[in-house]
């Protein structure tokens, strides 16, 4: 296949051994494989990767979901979302059409049991404006903790709360999902590092 004449002329052209080796890792499924896939075109050429190789992609950014929705509900990625980012600044994320289509994605990728989970920066307030626009709250918190750490594959370690996980937690005063909530502590490796004195 093209394939293996690409890795062909990789390794002529000093493809070394351990990178093959971890190729070899990719296409067997031990190694996961995260496309940054921000358009409709980026996320259907991941799924034709997906198609000729074997391996199911994991999607970086996905801005452009809603355009493949039935590709996306057929095939049921893990999206790492980072659209929202943008959700509270952006007229961007509305829809061609003037309408609110894509402030919900994440609550259609709920709804279809899609693995996903938001990225990106103010991870709180994505979480928060994803609720505003249909997403259950529980769902809202996973996205940025659970979910996280899953696709991640980090979920061993961190995400939840548990015995034998690292103890990084923040506690608030109020719902985490409320603007009006504040964080009172931030916990790292079960040492609390900083208060909020209310000052």
């Amino acid at each position: 296949s093209s394939f293996h004449k690409t890795t062909q002329n990789l390794r002529a052209s000093g493809f070394d051994e351990n990178s093959q080796k971890i190729l070899q890792d990719v296409l067997a499924g031990k190694l996961p494989v995260f496309t940054v896939s921000r358009k409709d075109v980026d996320i259907q050429s991941g799924f034709q990767l997906q198609d000729e190789f074997g391996f199911k992609p994991i999607i970086v950014g996905g801005d452009e979901v809603y355009r493949v929705m039935d590709a996306i509900l057929e095939r049921k990625p893990t999206i790492i979302y980072t659209a929202m980012i943008n959700a509270a600044n952006s007229r961007e994320l509305r829809g061609t059409e003037g309408t609110e289509r894509r402030f919900n994605v994440v609550g259609q990728l709920a709804a279809a049991e899609i693995p996903f989970c938001l990225a990106g920066e103010k991870l709180l307030d994505q979480a928060r404006f994803a609720t505003r626009f249909g997403l259950d709250r529980s769902v809202a918190l996973e996205s940025i903790t659970s979910k996280s750490a899953k696709a991640l594959q980090q979920d061993k370690s961190v995400g939840s709360i548990a015995v034998g996980k690292d103890a990084d937690l923040l506690a608030f005063n109020g719902d985490p999902l409320e603007f009006t909530s504040s964080i009172q502590w931030t916990m790292v490796d079960g040492r609390i590092i900083e208060t909020n004195t209310g000052r």
